[in-house]
């Protein structure tokens, strides 16, 4: 187990890690894209292998049909999403306006 005294060293190596990653894809990794190689993809033959798709509900009548726990669990997901879009987070291997400035 390896510990870093410094936070942002460990921070900007995982940031240059991810970036060589990106850049070097591993030829070994299988990739999902290739799932209907050969094949053309059927969206109506596959829904009808899903079976009964529970029905999907507009905002306003979404909310007439929410138990107290349901309710609860909105007001909390919609309290994440506020905070989530207010505050600013820095996703690993993505550069934002700031985290390019700190590297130039």
């Amino acid at each position: 187990r390896f510990v870093f005294p410094c936070v942002p060293a460990v921070e900007a190596m995982f940031s240059a890690m991810c970036e060589c990653q990106a850049l070097h894809p591993d030829p070994d990794d299988e990739d999902s894209d290739n799932d209907y190689e050969g094949e053309e993809y059927d969206v109506e033959a596959r829904e009808l292998e899903q079976g009964d798709i529970p029905t999907f509900y507009t905002y306003e009548e979404g909310l007439s049909h929410l138990t107290a726990e349901g309710q609860a669990t909105l007001e909390r997901l919609e309290g994440m999403l506020a905070q989530s879009v207010s505050s600013q987070y820095n996703m690993a291997g993505v550069r934002t306006e700031d985290s390019i400035r700190e590297f130039e």
